[in-house]
């Protein structure tokens, strides 16, 4: 049954006042922290830095990210060119809010509402305190069309990177990626100089006993198995790249959970910070994960994504079906003949 237009039009305001009103407050939020907390641009503040001495001819990788910390790889600063001309910290909380609107739209464009509820978890205000990237991440899992902005943080895109392949969105990207060469041939070489000082990695080899993550390669053929166990072994960040995990709850009860965790996790890193974020961020993020999938309470997260061609491994378990149905046909036949 189609609506009538008048229907379907304010179906839209609806949708679009919900979506700008959540981005301009967590925005407010954004600016709010930093200013009170000296943040000067948050994560946001190297590749502003950056951005601005390439425009001045100077050397991109002068600019420090702060003691002991790596910066960002140049296709990063290539895209906040159009921040540079305001503040660090009203630059942030505008890379917050087009992210946060992007991220919003993508969640109710279905008319599930409920969706919405993944805002209340911890990782997705840690990303508003520091301007984080993840946030866009997971809009850009949301919305395909806008998969060339996964070079913003490519070593912890790889699970929406997989999952959402598209080969115009890998061709676009990698254009953005040949302009950084021609800008700065060598700016892999010092970008790894500080990529060294990283401190995130990937939670396999962070907390030996997620290895129990792997138990998802009895369902490998499920797009959520496959996905938690690229999470697993992605380098990440407690807290805030973990919001990555948020799409794989499917219903409102497996959301409330999940939000619920999040913050008992991080609770239990304030109180007992000597265990480590990634502990805590198995035991109360992936497990809860890892048993649904098991359970075969969640087998997609294709709802929760906007339709697209699917991950080259669901092809390749599409071709293995069939070899397995022609093997299985060919016996037959052999045995009536």
């Amino acid at each position: 049954m189609t609506l009538p237009n008048n229907t379907t039009a304010k179906i839209y305001i609806t949708r679009i006042s919900i979506t700008l009103s959540i981005a301009l407050l967590v925005g407010v939020t954004c600016y709010w922290y930093q200013t009170t907390h000296n943040r000067a641009g948050g994560d946001l503040s190297w590749p502003l830095c950056t951005a601005s001495e390439l425009i001045q001819g100077y050397a991109p990788y002068a600019c420090s990210a702060g003691s002991n910390m790596p910066t960002n790889m140049l296709p990063t600063a290539l895209l906040v060119f159009p921040l540079i001309i305001v503040q660090p910290a009203l630059a942030a909380s505008i890379m917050i809010a087009l992210s946060t609107a992007l991220l919003v739209w993508g969640l109710i464009r279905d008319g599930k509402y409920w969706r919405l509820l993944i805002l209340l978890s911890y990782p997705f205000w840690q990303c508003v305190q520091v301007a984080n990237w993840t946030i866009l991440l997971v809009a850009i899992g949301l919305t395909p069309s806008l998969y060339p902005l996964l070079v913003v943080k490519p070593h912890a895109a790889l699970p929406i990177a997989l999952t959402r392949f598209s080969q115009r969105g890998a061709l676009m990207a990698t254009l953005i990626i040949i302009i950084t060469f021609l800008i700065l041939p060598d700016w892999p070489f010092r970008w790894w100089e500080t990529a060294q000082m990283y401190s995130g990695g990937p939670l396999i080899f962070l907390f030996p006993p997620a290895l129990l993550t792997l138990l998802v390669l009895l369902r490998w053929r499920q797009e959520a198995a496959r996905y938690l166990l690229f999470c697993a072994i992605t380098p990440l960040r407690p807290f805030y790249d973990y919001f990555l995990l948020f799409v794989i709850p499917q219903t409102p009860r497996q959301v409330e959970i999940l939000v619920v965790c999040s913050w008992v996790g991080y609770y239990c890193w304030f109180f007992w910070p000597g265990v480590g974020g990634a502990t805590y961020m198995f035991v109360w993020l992936y497990i809860p994960c890892l048993l649904w999938i098991l359970q075969g309470k969640i087998q997609t997260i294709t709802s929760t994504y906007q339709k697209s061609p699917g991950d080259i491994f669901t092809q390749i378990a599409q071709w293995y079906d069939q070899i397995l149905k022609r093997y299985q046909s060919n016996s037959v036949s052999k045995k009536t003949l």
